[in-house]
C-alpha cells in the first residue's frame, strides 16, 4: 500500500512538473500559433481586397510579383508634387496609410505601393516603382516615404517619426528640401537631425539619383537605408525645425550601418520563417506530450484503480 502511494505521489510530481514547466509554456506557443496563423489569414484578406490600378508589374519589377499591388490616390487637386509611400498591409499598416494620407493628400500625388505582410521584400517595391516613375513617366524628384512602424505597434517613437515627417514635408519647410533639387545643388534632400541624415525612410530623390543607383531585390533589408551613401551621390542635409533626435534609435542603426562590409556579407533569414519553424516544432513536441500524459493515466488507471 505505502509502495502505491509512493509511486502515486512521484506520478503527481510529475504531472505537475508537465503541466508548470513544459505543457503549459507549449500551451502558449500553439495558441501563438493560431494568432498567427488568424493575423495572417486577416493580413491576406486585407491585401486581397485592394483593388489595384493598371500597372505592368512584370515590366517594372523583371517578375511577376504576387505580393505588390500598386494603385494611385485619388485627389481632387492639380497637385503637382509627387509622392511614393510604400505601404505594408496589416491592419496596423493601413490604419498608418490614413494617418499620413490626411496630410499628404492636399500637397501631392501620391502612388501607394502595397506589399503583402510580413514584407519579405523590405523597401524594394516602393523605391523601385519611384525609380520607374522617374524614368517612364519623366518626374524630375519626388518624396519616398514607407508606413514607418507598421509592424511594432508599440514603438511610440515611430509616431513621433511620422509627426517629424510631417513637419519638415508639407509647406512651408518642403520648400527648402525642394528648393534644393529643383537648383541642382543636390541629388537627395532630407532632414539632418542632431548632426545625423536622418534619410534612411523619408527623403526627396532626384532623377539623378535613380540614374546613379539602380534598385535591385535584397534579403539584406539594411541595403535600401545606405543605398544612395556613395561619393557619386549628392545628399543634402536640412536642419530640423525644433527637433534635436527624432528618431531615439537613429544611434543603433547608425553604428550598425558603419560596418558596411559586415552587413553586406551576412545571410539573412526571413525572421518570420524562423518563427513558423520554432513554433512546429513546438507544437509537435506538446502533441507527443498530450499522448504521452494519457497514455501513462491510463495505464496508472489499469495498475492501481482497478
Amino acid at each position: 500500500m505505502f509502495s502505491e502511494f509512493w509511486i502515486f505521489l512521484n506520478l503527481k510530481n510529475v504531472f505537475s512538473f508537465f503541466i508548470k514547466i513544459i505543457l503549459f509554456p507549449l500551451m502558449k506557443s500553439a495558441y501563438n500559433i493560431s494568432s498567427i496563423n488568424t493575423n495572417s489569414s486577416l493580413n491576406c484578406i486585407l491585401f486581397d481586397s485592394i483593388i489595384e490600378d493598371y500597372y505592368n508589374i512584370a515590366s517594372i519589377y523583371d517578375y511577376n510579383y504576387t505580393t505588390i499591388k500598386i494603385k494611385k490616390h485619388i485627389s481632387n487637386k492639380n497637385n503637382s508634387l509627387v509622392a511614393v509611400l510604400g505601404i505594408l498591409v496589416n491592419d496596423f499598416g493601413l490604419k498608418i496609410e490614413k494617418e499620413m494620407l490626411n496630410w499628404l493628400t492636399p500637397e501631392y500625388q501620391i502612388y501607394k505601393i502595397y506589399q503583402k505582410y510580413p514584407g519579405t521584400l523590405y523597401e524594394y517595391p516602393a523605391l523601385k516603382f519611384a525609380e520607374w516613375l522617374t524614368e517612364k513617366k519623366n518626374i524630375s524628384f519626388l518624396l519616398y516615404l514607407h508606413t514607418k512602424g507598421a509592424t511594432h505597434k508599440r514603438l511610440t517613437s515611430d509616431k513621433i517619426i511620422r509627426k517629424f515627417w510631417k513637419n519638415e514635408f508639407t509647406k512651408p519647410r518642403n520648400k527648402l528640401y525642394i528648393n534644393q533639387i529643383i537648383n541642382n545643388k543636390t541629388d537627395i534632400a532630407t532632414p539632418l537631425s542632431n548632426g545625423i541624415y536622418t534619410w534612411y525612410n523619408g527623403m526627396y530623390i532626384s532623377k539623378r539619383a535613380f540614374q546613379l543607383n539602380k534598385i535591385y531585390p535584397s534579403k539584406n533589408r539594411y541595403l535600401y537605408e545606405y543605398l544612395f551613401e556613395n561619393k557619386k551621390t549628392r545628399i543634402k542635409g536640412i536642419i530640423a525645425e525644433n527637433c534635436l533626435q527624432p528618431w531615439n534609435y537613429l544611434n543603433y542603426y547608425n553604428d550598425v550601418i558603419k560596418d558596411k562590409r559586415k552587413i553586406q556579407n551576412i545571410r539573412f533569414e526571413s525572421l518570420n520563417d524562423l518563427e513558423h519553424k520554432f513554433n512546429n516544432f513546438y507544437l509537435i513536441l506538446y502533441l507527443l506530450l498530450v499522448y504521452l500524459i494519457k497514455l501513462i493515466m491510463k495505464i496508472y488507471n489499469k495498475k492501481f484503480l482497478i
